[in-house]
């Protein structure tokens, strides 16, 4: 062997080069990960929060048509006494489901889509169309009400996640997220306190 070529396998000028040039995209690919989970983290409990101020507004509003539904229910028999508790009568079936594009049961009312538009505007995630709004029996009230006092749930349905970081680099489709959903009881805000 020649001098030269001695010299040659000796020098590890480079090598730290070429193991970095190795490592990196494996790097790379592990701090975009923990980037992308923890967006997706955060999105998930922007999610959470938004359906907790849509079932609250869902709440304070008036929802459902004058009329549609009985002051306990579809159930509530036309013979109930005036002052006989909702509790009584007991339908805690589904009332009604509204979804925030105007579909839904004939007694949905128009101001769910300005709901819906209100929710995606502080959750740009979610379209009107992904917020479902369910009215039923929570058993409060009294015959002779005027107006039902439903359990109202918020739910968020077809809500995708697309990938931030992992997305171009490493090709990843997003994907579906869990449902997210809050429950509150209607409130009736036209009679005021002890109404």
């Amino acid at each position: 062997m020649t001098r030269f070529e001695a010299n040659l396998i000796k020098n590890n000028f480079g090598t730290a080069l070429a193991e970095f040039a190795l490592i990196l995209p494996i790097l790379m690919l592990f701090i975009f990960s923990i980037l992308d989970i923890g967006f997706l983290a955060w999105q998930f409990q922007q999610g959470e929060i938004a359906s907790k101020r849509a079932v609250r507004l869902a709440a304070t509003r008036s929802l459902l048509l004058p009329g549609a539904v009985p002051d306990c229910g579809p159930a509530q028999p036309g013979t109930s006494v005036a002052g006989t508790r909702c509790s009584d009568i007991a339908d805690y079936s589904v009332w009604a489901t509204c979804r925030g594009d105007g579909s839904g049961d004939a007694a949905c009312g128009p101001d769910v889509v300005r709901v819906a538009q209100e929710v995606a505007s502080f959750y740009p995630a979610v379209s009107p169309a992904d917020i479902v709004i369910q009215f039923s029996g929570a058993g409060l009230g009294f015959v002779g009400m005027g107006h039902p006092v439903p359990l109202i749930t918020v739910r968020f349905v077809n809500v995708d996640y697309q990938f931030v970081m992992l997305g171009g680099l490493a090709n990843l489709a997003g994907f579906q997220m869990p449902e997210m959903s809050a429950s509150a009881t209607g409130e009736d805000l036209a009679n005021g306190p002890g109404g």
